[in-house]
């Protein structure tokens, strides 16, 4: 197992563990939310361990949310004889709808997002770098938990799939976790 996700098995460990330590809050659905945090992103063979996304949420009822997310994951390779410097990165831009539903200090919940990714790789080949970029439409399903710590401040713990419209039809694994901070009162 690569520490990386042996470091968001852990954060989830921790994570469950909280939803006991945690007082019950009050179940109030915020106007929106703003989250941020760490994302661990499985593509194909290759793991991009150093990974951000921040995302944004209005919640249309106590149930339905409207989401949009801009993501970064990258990793870099091992210098070889001839190459050095390799690296990859993708950049997801998505927006879709999320289902919610309050149950104590903790909101368990599933979304749909839809939208484009982009794909670099740079490679720096005998002092000249080669780059090499692609962007496609992509489908992301997933679920998670946010772990209410009080009225406007939750932890989220969430994993989804991406579906990538290729000719290959790739896909991509994606874990996170961060905060979220609610603001407004419906």
């Amino acid at each position: 197992m690569s520490h990386c996700v042996r470091k968001f098995v852990v954060g989830l460990a921790c994570g469950v563990m909280l939803v006991g330590v945690v007082a019950p809050v009050a179940a109030q659905t915020p106007r929106g939310e703003i989250a941020a945090g760490y994302q661990f992103l499985r593509d194909g063979d290759s793991n991009l361990p150093r990974g951000l996304f921040i995302s944004g949420a209005v919640n249309l009822s106590d149930r339905f949310a409207i989401v949009g997310e801009v993501s970064s994951s990258r990793t870099s390779f091992p210098d070889t004889l001839f190459a050095e410097g390799a690296s990859a990165s993708i950049y997801g831009y998505m927006g879709g709808v999320r289902y919610f539903s309050h149950m104590g200090s903790v909101t368990p919940f599933a979304q749909m997002l839809f939208g484009v990714l982009r794909a670099e790789e740079m490679i720096e080949f005998l002092g000249f770098p080669i780059s090499e970029s692609q962007t496609a439409g992509a489908m992301q399903p997933g679920a998670g938990v946010d772990v209410q710590l009080n009225d406007s401040f939750a932890i989220r713990f969430a994993g989804d799939y991406r579906r990538i419209f290729t000719e290959d039809g790739a896909g991509e694994l994606r874990f996170i976790v961060g905060a979220v901070v609610g603001f407004g009162s419906r």
